[in-house]
């Protein structure tokens, strides 16, 4: 998020950066752009609203949701880039760029340049909650209040977060606290008979706003951890927390720019909220930790029919409980990664292919694990090392941290999808002579040929394997949750 673009800006000598609404130009105001004639309307509303306003309270501010609309326009870019033969947006002039953001139709401009009126102590919390998250390892927290290099958490580091973690569900648990008070505030309002409940959830507006596109801006916690299902859980609290909040109307939100959008859809801010909150989901779907949950990623879906589909309790109805209609952007469901086993070698190994088969679907039942390892040389069995690592990590990160140890691999790496196996190296089952590989895909010919069963490595997780293995498998798979 950004400030937006909202005065008229005159022309530069120079190359400019075209991938960021704030140094996009508004046209003259005799003769404004769509894009211009957006900014400069909200921009006099904006500066009504403030008039009345003391210059010491707290004041509204027009903020951006995305940093480049550009981006959000399908194909838009790529046609850009055509029209002007460069490589690179950076690479248009100054009047280049004025004429980019000239040429935007009003179609384009309604739906994809979308900006929210919101107090500035909304926008200041927002960033109070991004530090927090940023500087929760307190191992690397050298940063004061002034400063903001050095500290924060250390790259390639999945305790960073973990603390993140912890962090962000504090700020969403506030955010519901704030959420609950206000619905009960309404409650009361209607046994009273009262209709005075303007501003009544606005403090639970500036805390979930905060809370969750912070949430978003970091995201280290997604893209470099152990624990995939954090993201799920994350998900889970945004996406309620939106469902109540949106059953609040645009004044009881503090929101002052309703049926402000020439498109006629609804109040400006709301708009952009709905819209950013599905740009989240749609980014969140995408990220990398989803190939490593056991079931797809759904994403967050805040419009309901209680809600009136994100436009307030006075517009509920329709649509059955809990519709998520907000899946214009909404990719296909990632099919999840399990830990499938060959069937040309399943039947020379049916114990052990119905441990690992049986496993996966119960994984759910377990509780968060820890597991601690020895590691020992068959060579010079005096020699072992013990590790402690998530029951979330996968057999290919334990074929690393062999690879490490044996020196086949001259750094460390942390994170859970990076690192180097030694060549045609395995994690080997045997089970009453039986046998089964965890090893890489290409592998799997060759535990055929061996008379083995094989299962890729990166997609079984070593707490499947104890939570699987421990108990007779014609009695049972016992789980560590039970």
């Amino acid at each position: 998020m950004s400030a937006a673009a909202t005065s008229s800006a005159s022309a530069t000598s120079g190359k400019r950066k075209a991938g960021d609404d704030d140094d996009a130009p508004s046209a003259a105001a005799s003769n404004l752009s769509p894009y211009a004639a957006k900014n400069d309307r909200l921009t006099k509303l904006l500066e009504g609203v403030n008039s009345k306003i003391p210059k010491k309270s707290d004041q509204y501010t027009l903020i951006s949701i995305n940093d480049n609309v550009l981006n959000l326009i399908p194909g838009k870019i790529d046609r850009i880039k055509d029209e002007y033969g460069v490589d690179w947006l950076e690479d248009l002039s100054s009047d280049q760029v004025k004429a980019v953001y000239a040429s935007l139709t009003k179609e384009e401009v309604e739906e994809y340049h979308q900006l929210m009126i919101v107090r500035e102590s909304t926008v200041k919390l927002f960033e109070k909650n991004i530090k927090a998250i940023q500087y929760s390892d307190s191992r690397f927290n050298s940063a004061s209040d002034d400063e903001e290099s050095g500290g924060g958490f250390l790259m390639f580091n999945t305790y960073s977060s973990y603390l993140m973690v912890e962090v962000i569900t504090k700020q969403l648990s506030a955010a519901t606290r704030e959420v609950n008070k206000a619905t009960k505030a309404i409650k009361a309002a209607d046994a009273a008979g009262s209709t005075a409940t303007k501003g009544v959830a606005e403090a639970a507006f500036a805390a979930a706003f905060a809370a969750t596109f912070a949430s978003d801006q970091v995201d280290h916690w997604r893209n470099d951890t152990e624990e995939p299902e954090s993201l799920v859980t994350i998900a889970a609290k945004i996406q309620k927390l939106w469902r109540d909040l949106l059953c609040f109307t645009d004044a009881e939100l503090g929101l002052v720019d309703s049926n402000t959008d020439e498109g006629g859809r609804c109040g400006g801010t709301r708009h952009a909220l709905l819209q950013k909150l599905v740009e989240v989901s749609t980014s969140w779907q995408n990220d990398s930790i989803t190939d490593y949950l056991d079931k797809p990623f759904k994403g967050i879906h805040v419009k309901t029919a209680k809600n009136g589909q994100g436009m307030g309790r006075p517009n509920a109805g329709g649509g059955g409980a809990d519709a998520a209609t907000n899946t214009s952007a909404t990719p296909a469901a990632k099919k999840a990664k399990t830990a499938v086993i060959s069937p040309d070698s399943a039947a020379t190994a049916p114990i052990l292919a119905k441990y690992i088969s049986a496993i996966d679907d119960k994984l759910k039942s377990r509780v968060k694990t820890n597991l601690q390892l020895k590691i020992s040389s068959d060579a010079q069995p005096t020699k072992s090392v013990l590790v402690v690592v998530s029951g979330a990590t996968n057999i290919k990160k334990l074929n690393q941290i062999c690879a490490y140890l044996t020196g086949n691999d001259s750094t460390f790496q942390y994170h859970s999808q990076r690192g180097k196996c030694m060549k045609g190296s395995r994690v080997q089952l045997s089970y009453k002579g039986e046998t089964m590989w965890l090893a890489d895909k290409p592998s799997a010919k060759k535990a055929t040929a061996a008379g083995a069963a094989h299962a890729e490595d990166k997609n079984c997780k070593i707490v499947q394997l104890f939570q699987g293995l421990n108990k007779d498998v014609d009695g049972g798979i016992y789980y560590d949750s039970q």
